[in-house]
């Protein structure tokens, strides 16, 4: 997708991403039920499309200089970005797929500490604030067996902010990571979401940042919806 946006706008208003799932989660076509290779090409023969939003990621690179990324799935930082990172960088892990992805939570949940974190969202003044992991969503799920925002409308131009708080490691791995299937989580009393349209996050320490399943370097980063959509190809219209 981001061959299709230059400057925070789109190469060509009439462009179409059409999805093949050849990923490790496959976190699009899983979202519109396209994940069989069959319906992902059906999706694509019949011409019609679904439009979603689109956000611009900054954040700073591992060689120290600005990254910018077009995303339209996640953006997530802390814990949630490290268990992405430690997922990818092993080869032999992440030829299992959606498993890789679940043995590194367990990992993470047992060995990751909170750091604290200056927000700001929308215009409201900044906060700070300890926490696990901090997850912007445009769709429900994210992978196999996620689903993180449920509910999350793809086309509604804002993102769904999910704040995972102060936690520590047996309440991680016996509380949150359980109810991540069906986003029971979101009940935990250290938990909660809300919606905005721009966000801004930093912190002292080496906190990864991650943009639909790719490891773009550490905080800080600032990540705005942009005021345009892009059309996808889905199997019906609605």
């Amino acid at each position: 997708m981001n061959g299709m946006i230059s400057d925070d706008r789109p190469t060509a208003p009439d462009l179409v991403l059409a999805q093949l799932p050849g990923g490790t989660s496959n976190e699009l076509c899983r979202s519109f039920g396209q994940l069989p290779l069959g319906k992902a090409c059906k999706a694509i023969a019949m011409g019609h499309t679904r439009n979603v939003d689109v956000f611009r990621a900054d954040a700073r690179g591992y060689g120290g200089g600005q990254v910018t990324r077009y995303g339209f799935v996640l953006a997530i930082v802390g814990a949630a970005a490290t268990i992405s990172w430690r997922a990818q960088r092993v080869p032999f892990l992440k030829r299992l797929g959606p498993i890789s992805y679940v043995l590194m939570t367990a990992v993470t949940s047992l060995t990751y500490n909170p750091r604290s974190y200056r927000i700001r969202i929308d215009d409201e003044p900044e906060q700070k604030l300890p926490m696990w992991s901090l997850m912007l969503c445009s769709f429900d799920g994210a992978g196999e067996g996620l689903m993180l925002a449920p509910g999350a409308d793809p086309a509604d131009r804002k993102l769904d902010v999910i704040l995972v708080g102060d936690l520590g490691h047996l309440e991680t791995l016996t509380q949150i990571v359980p109810k991540l299937g069906d986003g029971s989580y979101l009940a935990h009393p250290k938990v909660s979401r809300r919606h905005a349209s721009r966000i801004s996050i930093d912190s002292d320490t080496m906190v990864r940042a991650d943009v639909d399943g790719e490891s773009i370097g550490r905080l800080p980063m600032s990540v705005t919806m942009l005021p345009f959509q892009i059309k996808v190809a889905a199997v019906s219209r609605s």
